[in-house]
């Protein structure tokens, strides 16, 4: 793909990655066709602050990341001291929870290409 479409597309999306796979990004993005790319660009890459914010005020991070089960789940037992601890252990996950879910999307669909 056109070097300025990989460099425009990692300044615009690098932070929704971990930073030790951006390279990976690159590289993959690099091997990609041009037709794909569109594909690519629909992904709807959560951000880490979004999520922090849900899971401080709500305890809702887990259903923004697309657990909804598990989401509501936590949801009703924040009522119960098992809840208060299980939120405040995904406290200190949220970040790395939501870059792991941008790169697993990343991952899905490159790999239909």
């Amino acid at each position: 793909m056109d070097k300025n479409k990989v460099d425009m597309f990692l300044m615009t999306n690098a932070r929704y990655f971990p930073t030790n796979q951006v390279m990976l990004v690159k590289q993959k993005l690099e091997q990609m066709n041009e037709d794909k790319f569109v594909m690519l660009q629909s992904i709807n890459f959560k951000d880490a602050t979004s999520t922090v914010l849900f899971g401080v005020l709500l305890g809702a991070d887990r259903i923004y990341l697309g657990e909804i089960g598990v989401g509501i789940l936590k949801i009703i037992l924040m009522f119960l001291v098992v809840g208060l601890i299980w939120w405040l252990i995904d406290l200190f996950t949220l970040t790395k929870r939501t870059h792991d879910y941008n790169m697993n999307e990343f991952v899905k669909t490159t790999m239909l290409f």
